[in-house]
C-alpha cells in the first residue's frame, strides 16, 4: 500500500486501477486513501482513539519517566495516569466514576505502543538486603566523598 501511495504522490501513475493491480492492493481501498486530505498507508479501520497521536506520545513519555528512575509502572498505574492526563487536557472518553481508563482502552494502547514494557515490582532479595548494612553504606558514601573531592566539585552543588 505504501509503495502504491508513493507512486500516486509522485504522479508517475494516475490510473488507480492499474496502480492497484501492479501493487496487488484493492482498487477501492487505494481510491479511498488517495481521496483523503492526508495520504496514509497505515491501518485506518476501527474506532477512533481517545487521544490523538501527539497526546499519546506525551502520555508514553509520562509512563516511561518513573521507569527510567527505577520505579516500573503497572497496568493500574498506566490506567490511572491516562485518566489523569485526559482530565488535565479536557479529553472525554473515560468513566469518571471509576477514575481509571478502561481495559479495552488499555489493551488498544498497549497494542499501539508495543515498546512499552510493564514490570511487576519484585521484593528485595535476601542477599541484597544483607549487603545494605550500615558499614557498606558508610564505605560507599566515603568513596563518593573522595570522588567529589578529587573532582573539586564539593563546593559546587550545581555540578551534582
Amino acid at each position: 500500500m505504501r509503495g502504491a501511495l508513493d507512486k500516486w504522490k509522485a504522479g508517475t501513475q494516475k490510473n488507480i486501477r492499474k496502480l492497484a493491480f501492479s501493487w496487488n492492493v484493492l482498487a477501492a481501498t487505494l481510491f479511498r486513501r488517495t481521496k483523503k486530505d492526508v495520504l496514509k498507508s497505515e491501518h485506518m479501520s476501527g474506532r477512533n482513539t481517545v487521544l490523538n497521536e501527539v497526546q499519546e506520545a506525551q502520555l508514553v513519555d509520562l509512563i516511561k519517566m518513573p521507569s527510567q528512575r527505577g520505579f516500573p509502572s503497572t497496568k493500574v498505574d498506566v490506567q490511572h495516569l491516562a485518566f489523569q492526563f485526559c482530565k488535565q487536557n479536557s479529553v472525554s472518553g473515560f468513566n469518571h466514576e471509576s477514575g481509571i481508563a478502561g481495559r479495552v482502552w488499555f489493551d488498544g494502547f498497549m497494542k499501539r505502543h508495543r515498546h512499552i514494557r510493564l514490570r511487576k515490582p519484585e521484593n528485595l532479595l535476601a542477599d541484597r538486603a544483607m549487603d545494605m548494612n550500615e558499614v557498606v553504606v558508610k564505605l560507599w558514601f566515603d568513596h563518593y566523598l573522595n570522588v567529589v573531592k578529587d573532582l573539586g566539585i564539593e563546593d559546587k552543588p550545581e555540578r551534582f
